[in-house]
């Protein structure tokens, strides 16, 4: 599950109303509850919208029936109701609902049966007991001992727990070996719980307005922010924008404290829809904003789709290559990247790595200086501001039921979304289909097992062990371990043999130069090359070996470490994808397209070797979870990501002034 987001979500009783301050909460009233502990998942909530009602009901008329289904809806409807939404490998989409600071119900999107499940919270199940619509189970305070139970709904395996002097105090499912508990609370009387309904109707205007001075709070702090980042250091503000919520909200919180960036959105082809390039001229065009579109290659996509497969969780290569490189390079054209901040969506509340980042802070991407504008509003207010302060729709596939604006077939989608990508936008998601399809068969044993998991979208879960272990486990059927499949997908990887300190394998050859082999060689690791037609000798104190035109490599070594740098100049200089990363990195403007190394300029500071995702992609991952294993590879890249920030904060520290946000 999520880890607990560092959100508090006070609540008054006597108002009905949420407040995202204590501080500014107490102005009105005296009784804030802290209701986060309530939320099973990372607290993040956001308004309910109809989307949400329609898998509320259908959730309630397949377990519950369409009277239940009714009153749960009506009731939504009719109260301050927010939602918080989660994804789990397994539970997949979950949606809780919290109903005047109580928790009516959880919806989730089962895998196994690809349909939406409900288990009541405690005003659920209060609403259920107090309308004779359950089951019953009796059982102590904390569902530990059962001593009777009563049905009512024969097709219904929920039971709602009391004790035996009717107080509700869980949910409990039947199995074959008796009653699981699958929510425990407090014990308290039905009458207790429903008096939360009996509370003064509010709307989400009331909700806004009671937080409208922690809003304006909000928005100085962004105004302060922009002006010591634009007026003081004499920067230029830069915007990718990607149609998404987080990224609107940043273009409108920069128009409300009079900001002009120049907005960039760069359009990937067969993966970004036509209703979000027509969303973003749209909303450019009403805030007044410069727009620059770049059209993404279709050659070049497809050539990365050949080398590296489509993107997976844990390795969601995507967005450097597609999305940062062109826009950082389009930046480095007009501009120069110490002279522009990156404007970005990101907020603290959505993840916890975003949680523990600061607000400014260096791009490990692309050495560039980020802020990160809607910072510290959590997604009701984020909705709120959206709605009624600057008074704009979102986009459309917000309304469908889409949590992100993302591509089509993003790996972090889930698969309740992934299969709205595939009702609304079926074409491009057809694009994809051979790509998935090759992880599929490699990954799964027979054709039934392989109808599952293509259904299922377990391509997601390629690299991702422990997951993919328990939504197999569930859904009953095999499949082939990782590292296994990296094999399969990459047949240059089963070449690689380690013996003692010497490496064999070959690498694909897609660029044979010999000369710019020896000059990358030579500059930036500093070896002594030999460089013939069709061979490339190398030595030094802790490497030698030699490279041929069939990619064929032979390195003895004392260090792995200078072995895989080797590797990865060899990787990089015949495979080169020409996305620019290494160059936009390189402070000494050493580095040309396809990949080669001026050695005039070069210092050898191997920075280009961290930021390029081709070859981290190929041997910081593929080769080394060969030589170790997949959790320490993906260590591995996780510390070469912290050591090119570090090194990038040494060469171009923010300064020490900036501003608290």
């Amino acid at each position: 599950m999520s880890e607990r987001g560092p959100l508090k979500l006070y609540y008054s009783p006597s108002l009905n109303i949420y407040f995202f301050k204590m501080s500014y909460g107490k102005r009105y009233c005296d009784d804030l509850v802290d209701v986060s502990k309530k939320f099973r998942f990372w607290v993040d909530p956001r308004p309910v919208i109809s989307r949400d009602l329609e898998i509320l009901s259908s959730a309630c008329c397949s377990v519950f029936g369409s009277d239940v289904a009714y009153l749960f809806e009506r009731i939504c409807r009719d109260c301050l109701t927010i939602v918080n939404v989660g994804n789990d490998p397994v539970l997949d989409h979950v949606y809780e609902f919290m109903v005047n600071g109580e928790l009516l119900c959880t919806v989730n999107y089962d895998l196994k049966t690809l349909s939406f499940n409900i288990v009541p919270g405690k005003l659920g199940a209060a609403l259920l007991y107090s309308r004779d619509a359950c089951n019953i189970v009796i059982s102590d305070e904390r569902l530990r001992s059962f001593s009777g139970y009563r049905v009512s709904i024969g097709n219904c395996r929920y039971f709602v727990a009391v004790t035996r002097d009717g107080r509700l105090c869980g949910v409990a499912l039947r199995t074959e070996k008796g009653f699981v508990p699958i929510k425990i609370w407090s014990p308290a009387y039905p009458e207790e719980v429903l008096s939360s309904l009996d509370r003064v109707r509010r709307t989400y205007r009331e909700l806004y307005e009671f937080n409208r001075e922690y809003i304006e709070f909000l928005v100085e702090k962004v105004r302060r922010a922009v002006k010591w980042l634009e007026c003081e250091e004499g920067r230029r503000g830069v915007v990718g924008f990607s149609g998404g919520k987080d990224s609107l909200l940043t273009l409108h919180l920069l128009e409300e404290v009079n900001s002009d960036p120049l907005v960039i959105y760069v359009h990937i082809p067969y993966a970004d829809t036509e209703v979000t390039r027509d969303f973003v001229y749209r909303v450019c065009s009403r805030l007044g904003f410069s727009l620059e579109v770049v059209e993404y290659s279709l050659d070049r996509l497809l050539n990365y789709l050949e080398i590296l497969g489509i993107p997976v969780r844990g390795f969601r290569w995507c967005t450097p290559l597609w999305k940062l490189a062109p826009m950082f390079k389009l930046i480095k054209e007009r501009y120069s990247l110490d002279k522009i901040v990156s404007y970005t969506g990101s907020r603290r509340y959505e993840t916890f790595r975003r949680s523990i980042r600061p607000p400014t802070y260096i791009d490990s991407e692309a050495g560039v200086l980020s802020h990160c504008i809607p910072y510290n509003f959590p997604k009701l207010l984020e909705y709120l501001y959206l709605w009624y302060r600057a008074r704009t729709i979102l986009h459309p596939d917000y309304y469908r039921g889409f949590e992100r604006i993302s591509c089509v077939m993003c790996p972090h989608r889930t698969c309740l979304e992934l299969k709205m990508s595939e009702m609304y936008y079926g074409e491009l998601m057809n694009f994809w289909k051979k790509y998935m399809e090759k992880i599929i068969d490699v990954m799964f044993f027979t054709e039934k097992e392989r109808k599952i998991a293509r259904s299922r979208h377990l391509w997601r879960f390629f690299l991702l062990h422990r997951e993919l272990q328990r939504v197999t486990k569930i859904l009953s059927i095999r499949y082939v371990y990782p590292t296994m499949s990296l094999e399969e997908l990459n047949p240059f990887l089963r070449t690689v043999q380690r013996s003692g300190k010497v490496l064999t394998l070959s690498i694909p050859v897609r660029r044979w130069n010999s000369y710019s082999l020896e000059v990358n060689l030579r500059s930036i690791l500093k070896l002594l090359v030999d460089g013939r037609v069709n061979e490339v000798h190398f030595i030094s104190d802790e490497v030698q070996g030699m490279v041929n035109s069939r990619g064929y490599v032979v390195i003895s070594y004392r260090c792995l470490d200078a072995a895989l740098n080797v590797l990865k100049v060899l990787v990089m200089t015949m495979n080169c994808g020409e996305c620019g990363h290494c160059h936009l990195n390189c402070d000494h403007e050493a580095i040309e397209m396809p990949f080669t190394v001026v050695p005039s300029k070069c210092v050898g500071c191997l920075k280009c070797l961290l930021v390029c995702p081709i070859a981290r992609y190929y041997v910081d991952m593929l080769i080394y979870s060969k030589l170790t294993s997949l959790r320490e590879a993906k260590g591995r890249m996780i510390r070469l990501k912290q050591l090119y920030a570090e090194y990038i904060k040494k060469r171009d520290v923010a300064p020490s002034h900036t501003p608290t946000h």
